[in-house]
């Protein structure tokens, strides 16, 4: 048996190029537009979810101070 030699070490070699091109010359990923109706759902129901956040954390407007037999 040899001992591996210095200059045998592997070398990393990504197989999309930095630049993010495939060899082909085509972007590395491929992206298509939403569905128009699922782009409309999915802002509808992101307004709602906003809304009732706000709704939802303005009953912590109000002060409220701790009295003795309160529980926190």
């Amino acid at each position: 048996m040899t001992a591996p030699s210095s200059s045998a070490t592997p070398t990393f070699t990504p197989k999309v190029p930095v630049g993010g091109a495939v060899p082909s010359g085509r972007p590395a990923a491929v992206t298509r537009a939403i569905d128009p109706v699922l782009s409309q759902k999915f802002r509808f129901w992101s307004l709602v979810a906003m809304v009732l956040l706000v709704y939802v954390h303005a009953f912590n407007l109000h002060p409220r101070y701790l009295q003795p037999m309160t529980l926190v």
